[in-house]
């Protein structure tokens, strides 16, 4: 599940969603400041152990987000996906063409059952799991393993 709060945080405005799935300007800088409240408050009723949340701010989404949980004592990390990546697959061969399709990568070597003493990793079981986890596609580019976009 990915929670995506828009906003240019100079300008206060944003792109959000419509009914039809097209993309409508909002120029109201109190309604960036409400979709970051309602942010906050989703993110908070999943946290455990004072972890901190991880907001997707690719191409600035998500600053107000980080921003509002900041000033309240909520910590949050921005996730920038879309940053270039110098790391390899676990066997050196291939690049990644950014961060977000190395951490896609290493999230798919480390469930991988036949590697040495199995996966470390627990995961809740179910459906949604399982489709949120083969959702991602991949491609090999030139400059590397490039996971499909998000939208």
């Amino acid at each position: 599940m990915t929670w995506q709060q828009g906003g240019d945080s100079e300008t206060g405005r944003s792109a959000a969603p419509t009914a039809a799935g097209t993309r409508r300007s909002n120029a109201s800088p109190a309604g960036s400041a409400r979709r970051a409240r309602t942010s906050q408050r989703w993110s908070c009723a999943f946290r455990r152990n004072n972890c901190p949340v991880i907001v997707d701010c690719g191409g600035g989404w998500g600053a107000a987000a980080v921003g509002a949980m900041e000033r309240n004592g909520i910590p949050a990390v921005a996730y920038l996906g879309n940053k270039p990546s110098t790391a390899t697959t676990k066997d050196g061969r291939v690049r990644f063409y950014n961060k977000r399709a190395e951490d896609w990568w290493r999230l798919r070597e480390e469930l991988d059952p036949d590697q040495e003493f199995g996966s470390a990793i627990a995961l809740p079981l179910g459906a949604d799991v399982k489709a949120d986890l083969a959702a991602p596609r991949w491609e090999l580019t030139p400059r590397g393993i490039k996971i499909e976009g998000q939208g």
